[in-house]
């Protein structure tokens, strides 16, 4: 079952980076939302990541 999830941080770093550069942005009040879409990006991954391993735990732990 462990196998089956793969957590790849490399994949997350590179969307950081290169969502401001592909991003157009004409405003530049329109900044501040781009950088917030890539720290929820972050937040989200971090959330699957801790329930898919509170849900390993759970099933090692009622074996």
């Amino acid at each position: 079952m462990a196998g089956q999830y793969q957590f790849y941080t490399c994949a997350l770093k590179t969307q950081e980076c290169w969502l401001p550069l592909l991003t157009p942005i004409t405003y530049l009040c329109k900044l501040q939302e781009v950088h917030s879409v890539a720290a929820y990006l972050h937040l989200e991954v971090a959330r699957v990541y801790f329930s898919v391993m509170l849900r390993l735990m759970n099933i090692i732990g009622s074996c």
